[in-house]
């Protein structure tokens, strides 16, 4: 009995709108936004066609999904079309990096602010002070945990807090559409990459030389050098089109938690 309970409530109308929602008009905008970006960046892109194309493709599954909930509006359906837009997550963010190669890299601004604020480089400290591996997978797979933290989190809001469900969705997605925005002009990959880049030793005198575009940064890591130290510094390799989870972002390096990995 509470088996078929539980179908009936999947299969009954929860009275949302027919329109498209808050969430997915937030999808289109930013893919809309993006789009702009990608034209003015078109002749040093990667491949802007095949991401224009992409684009194309995840606005016509969103409408053909709003169009099979216009003939079946129930929860299920509800609950397809939200995870439909948070599931692209996996593409939206290593679409960052995409845009982030073109630009230059601008971890030397960061490392010297970090030099100015702090006195040294917290990276480099927190290292000396917390260079066990154990610790290392610890931390790295505590930031892992907010991926299912945040599924289990929308699944909650679905099953017991329906009527907030579509509004806390559209929190989680722009707050990482935010984030997504401030990846796309602020090119950085972080000490891990950075200062092997460059050198650790060159990085202790105190420089901290421009490299270029932050694909220069990755390329010249030590592929055994790429580990996460913590849970702010992460590796980073260049994303396949479609269906790669998304890795940690890459974020400046001006906390005292960033470190990177000897």
């Amino acid at each position: 009995m509470a088996v078929a309970s539980r179908l009936q409530w999947l299969a009954a109308n929860d009275g949302m709108p027919r329109g498209l929602w808050p969430i997915e008009w937030l999808a289109v905008s930013y893919s809309g936004i993006t789009s702009l970006y990608l034209g003015v960046l078109w002749p040093q892109m990667d491949h802007p066609l095949g991401m224009l194309a992409d684009r194309a493709y995840i606005l016509a599954a969103t409408l053909l999904v709003w169009g099979i909930y216009t003939l079946w509006p129930c929860r299920w359906m509800t609950f397809v079309r939200i995870t439909a837009q948070m599931s692209l997550l996996c593409y939206w963010y290593p679409d960052t990096y995409e845009f982030n190669s073109t630009l230059p890299n601008l971890d030397h601004f960061f490392a010297r602010c970090d030099a100015f604020l702090f006195g040294c480089q917290p990276a480099m400290e927190f290292h000396r002070s917390c260079p066990w591996p154990w610790f290392s997978e610890a931390v790295h797979m505590g930031y892992f945990s907010y991926y299912p933290m945040i599924v289990t989190v929308m699944v909650f809001f679905f099953l017991y807090r329906n009527k907030s469900y579509e509004k806390a969705s559209f929190v989680v997605l722009c707050s990482f559409f935010l984030y997504y925005l401030v990846y796309l002009v602020l090119p950085v990959a972080g000490p891990q990459f950075y200062f092997w880049a460059v050198s650790p030793d060159l990085i202790a005198t105190g420089q901290y030389p421009p490299l270029g575009p932050i694909s220069t940064c990755i390329r010249t890591c030590p592929p055994h050098r790429a580990i996460p130290q913590d849970s702010s510094t992460v590796s980073w390799s260049k994303p396949r089109r479609w269906g790669n989870v998304p890795r940690p972002p890459f974020l400046p390096p001006t906390s005292a938690s960033r470190s990177f990995c000897c």
